[in-house]
């Protein structure tokens, strides 16, 4: 248990202050402005340190999920629940959160509740790191297979939880709300542009095929079908059908090159 102190009281028109009996020199001081805001110092310091045992209420008074940690209940308010600041931080984007902002968390729709975290970089074409840090590596692939970083999808089921369902979207990415990548529970890719492509199990490219950043191909010119097989010079009908099968193999090579699929 602490060792707790006596504590001695003083205060003036706006101020209370509550320190130890046997140190002047350690006390925490509740001062209140003339709006009505309280600031609490430490020894003078706005930067000591305050612990609490137990749980800390915002607006509620019980948590029965919780054993030590922070409730916030912020009623009907529909913006920012938490948020991070620095005056190092200048973005400019006032329409999203105030300029010094870098982060801040919300409820995803008034009513419908969920989780919405926005973060705000600046000059720099990165913003939100997500990062995953692990003891050891797993090899697995399969459907147990575990990683330093995993997105788990479900839905309700009365007051638990189920599976996605056949066809039931598991995550998206978007461009600023518009749907660009969808994977779904069947395991299968989506990517929807200017045409839809699936990727998955038993793949579908709907589109041109690209590898390794390389840009996407488009379908070799055959010049239509051979004529039919029949003995010949080289195994074929005629001379010009055996060019024709080796300018084939050659294309399709450059393409397997250009994409780093071959060497």
């Amino acid at each position: 248990m602490p060792d707790y102190q006596p504590l001695h009281l003083f205060h003036d028109t706006r101020s209370l202050r509550l320190g130890y009996a046997s140190d002047p020199t350690k006390y925490l001081d509740f001062i209140v402005d003339a709006a009505g805001d309280l600031t609490v110092t430490k020894s003078g310091s706005a930067n000591g340190a305050i612990s609490f045992p137990g749980i800390v209420f915002i607006g509620d008074d019980a948590n029965t999920k919780m054993t030590l940690g922070l409730t916030i209940n912020q009623g009907v308010a529909d913006d920012e629940i938490l948020a991070g600041k620095s005056p190092d931080v200048v973005h400019g984007i006032t329409t999203v959160a105030e300029t010094d902002t870098f982060f801040a968390a919300k409820k995803n729709g008034a009513t419908n509740g969920g989780l919405r975290l926005t973060s705000i970089g600046v000059n720099n074409a990165e913003s939100m790191l997500l990062e995953g840090i692990a003891n050891s590596g797993d090899t697995a692939k399969t459907t147990a297979a575990r990683a330093p970083l995993i997105m788990d999808a479900r839905k309700a089921n009365g007051t638990g939880t189920q599976a996605m369902g056949a066809n039931e979207n598991i995550a998206v990415i978007a461009n600023r709300g518009i749907g660009r990548f969808v994977f779904d529970a069947e395991a299968e890719l989506h990517c929807i542009g200017t045409s839809t492509s699936v990727y998955g199990p038993s793949a579908t490219v709907g589109g041109g095929f690209g590898c390794n950043a390389q840009a996407a191909q488009t379908a070799f010119a055959s010049g239509g079908a051979l004529a039919a097989y029949g003995a010949g010079a080289n195994g074929l009908d005629s001379g010009a059908n055996m060019s024709a099968l080796h300018a084939s193999v050659v294309a399709m090579r450059a393409a397997l090159v250009a994409n780093g699929i071959m060497s």
